[in-house]
């Protein structure tokens, strides 16, 4: 997807939100506005040059949204980002604790500005290229894969060692009480 058709989706998404509010269809309204939050991210990420299919991935997009946020300083934005996501894609749509009265509160009064300030942020930023960034990204995260499967090595040799040592030491055991 490109930049202009994922914003186009965000702002459609939010629509929609509210449009099931009417309906008092509550927790589709807050999965749908999550949709159109989440949306924004991913445009984001494709505004610095983040190819979409790994902008839309909760493990490479995300931790670089969070990087990045917080590097432009606009940690104010990250946390309401994160405060949507437990209160209406968590608590909200998945576990529906969170009240009826809670998500049109938040769907109607911060969801909006909310998205108007990403969208202005991503206007500004449009354009700019972090492929350098996203080369050292890249190798960090093929490492990261690669440390995780040699910790699952590690976990697999340390296993057999300590049933080596049981085997062996249940031997002499015996014969040391005897």
């Amino acid at each position: 997807m490109n930049l202009e058709s994922l914003l186009h989706s965000a702002f459609a998404d939010y629509e929609k939100a509210l449009e099931l509010l009417q309906s008092e269809d509550y927790y589709d309204a807050a999965e749908k506005a999550w949709n159109a939050i989440e949306t924004l991210r991913k445009a984001f990420l494709v505004a610095l040059g983040v190819p979409y299919d790994k902008a839309k991935t909760v493990n490479y997009g995300l931790p670089l949204f969070s990087r990045l946020m917080r590097a432009l300083g606009l940690r104010k934005l990250l946390r309401k980002y994160e405060w949507f996501d437990y209160k209406l894609h968590i608590m909200g749509f998945y576990e529906r604790i969170t009240s009826e009265e809670e998500i049109k509160e938040i769907i109607e009064k911060h969801i909006d500005p909310w998205l108007r300030e990403m969208h202005q942020v991503i206007m500004k930023i449009r354009g700019a290229k972090i492929g350098n960034i996203l080369e050292i990204y890249d190798q960090m995260i093929r490492l990261k894969q690669e440390v995780l499967k040699k910790s699952g090595e590690l976990a697999r040799i340390r296993s057999e060692l300590t049933k080596r040592i049981n085997t062996f030491a249940s031997s002499l055991r015996a014969e040391l009480q005897g």
